[in-house]
């Protein structure tokens, strides 16, 4: 049982890691000096890469 719980919140924590770096490279910041630089593996998931 203790496992199972474990396994599930390493499945949803994941999730949510992977749909806040996909929403990340897809938006800006709003202010002028305050867009960090994004990893690589993180520009892959950019929509408006060829």
């Amino acid at each position: 049982m203790k496992k199972n719980v474990k396994d599930l919140t390493k499945k949803i924590l994941v999730c949510v890691a992977y749909k806040a770096a996909e929403k990340n490279a897809n938006s800006t910041c709003a202010f002028l000096h305050g867009q960090p630089k994004l990893p690589e593996s993180v520009k892959k998931l950019n929509k408006t890469n060829d």
